[in-house]
């Protein structure tokens, strides 16, 4: 069960349980379909098994058949239904129940932060999109400890900023990323601690969908990180080490998305790839630019022409700062981007192509936050050439970076 809010018109979710990505192309590495439900009169469906049907006035019911294993997935097959026992002959039992595409089971948990009073303890993730009008700009958080996701927003006239709200349970969500869809709705992804990665897609008039499970590249996948652009939106995720990419089928924004491609692994950063943290940006060409932290040293990689398999070799960026933690990406109209990196012991270090490409560091260390997030929305506060970079500190406190000072929202 999860609780939450309705994003900006503050009606309360009802709880409600995780659901399957109906959004999933057929390749889906992990699900399948099994038999259908069945039943002959008088029978009921038992954990996937169906019982014969009975009636009165003939000899015993015959066995039902056996539902078959779902297309690709690890659904069992369903058991045979068993024989009708009163006199007259019941129906024969259909199959076992279908075996649903990316359905987890997942803990019952109740969200700490739909608490009256909630302040997060151990805030995990940050991540940012326009709201659902596509007017301001949005924050959204993680509470691992408390099996939480938060957001909070601008408002597009006074620029005051609302305080976090529930956006409904996750287990132990560690890791964030959001962008806008081609019809500049949010989508949402997270990781969580168990290395699954779930999605939450945004409707006009705020209508929010359940979190749900989204395929990872392999059944026994554990991600630790996701980056996500808008648009075609290109999803891309750290597995054991190695970058994956899945987009979406076509321009629809609620299209189905494709399967999974591997990156080129990073060889010179080591024989064995060790991509930790994760950034994405979509240049006004259209060609994507992805980021990954390999031993403490952030690598650039490039598509060689606008939606192509091919990439351009890996290359250094340096070693910003002691013992990153943190890594986002922005780029605005004209193409250049912006990188920032938060090193543990707080300093942020930013690197642009507007400066030359030379990493500086803006914040020294000691600085008050624990994650960050930069982007360029383009919204009714921050013109689209102008990156907003946010942060927020353990307990939730959120900032603006506001030249080289943090500025409490």
């Amino acid at each position: 069960m999860r609780c939450g809010w309705l994003l900006l018109i503050l009606i309360p979710f009802a709880c409600r349980n995780y659901a399957s990505d109906p959004t999933d192309a057929s390749n889906n590495p992990s699900g399948g379909h099994g038999g259908q439900a069945g039943g002959g009169a008088g029978g009921s469906t038992q954990g996937g098994s169906t019982q014969g049907g009975s009636a009165q006035g003939g000899s015993a019911g015959s066995a039902g058949d056996a539902g078959s294993a779902g297309n690709g997935g690890d659904q069992q097959a369903g058991a045979s239904g068993s024989a009708g026992a009163t006199p007259e002959a019941g129906a024969s039992g259909d199959g076992g129940a279908d075996g649903s595409i990316d359905q987890q089971t997942e803990p019952v948990v109740v969200p700490e932060c739909a608490q009256a009073g909630f302040v997060p303890n151990t805030f995990s993730a940050l991540a940012a999109s326009l709201t659902w009008d596509a007017s301001a700009p949005q924050l959204y958080g993680s509470d691992a400890a408390s099996n939480s996701t938060i957001a909070r927003w601008a408002d597009v006239n006074s620029g005051r900023w609302f305080q976090w709200l529930c956006f409904d349970s996750l287990p132990t969500p560690t890791r964030l990323a959001s962008t806008n869809l081609s019809n500049k709705q949010p989508e949402f992804f997270a990781i969580t601690a168990d290395g699954a990665i779930h999605v939450r897609r945004g409707y006009p008039i705020s209508a929010w969908t359940e979190w749900t499970p989204f395929s990872p590249p392999f059944s026994n996948s554990f991600l630790t990180d996701v980056a996500v652009t808008p648009d075609l939106v290109h999803v891309y995720v750290i597995d054991r080490g190695n970058v994956f990419l899945r987009t979406k089928a076509s321009t629809d924004p609620y299209s189905s998305y494709g399967g999974w491609a591997a990156l080129p692994a990073n060889k010179t950063a080591g024989s064995t790839p060790q991509a930790r943290l994760l950034a994405a940006v979509e240049l006004p060409n259209f060609k994507q630019e992805v980021f990954t932290v390999n031993n403490d040293t952030v690598w650039a990689i490039k598509e060689t022409a606008t939606g192509s398999p091919q990439y351009e070799d890996w290359r250094s960026l340096g070693a910003p700062g002691p013992h990153l933690v943190d890594l986002d990406s922005a780029v605005d109209s004209g193409g250049n981007i912006t990188l920032d990196a938060l090193g543990s012991d707080g300093s942020l270090w930013s690197r642009s192509e507007s400066t030359s490409g030379v990493w500086q560091q803006v914040i020294a260390a000691g600085g008050p936050v624990h994650v960050v997030t930069v982007t360029t929305l383009g919204d009714g506060i921050h013109g689209p050439d102008v990156p907003a970079v946010y942060g927020a500190s353990i307990h939730g406190v959120t900032y603006q970076l506001t030249g080289t000072a943090w500025e409490a929202l």
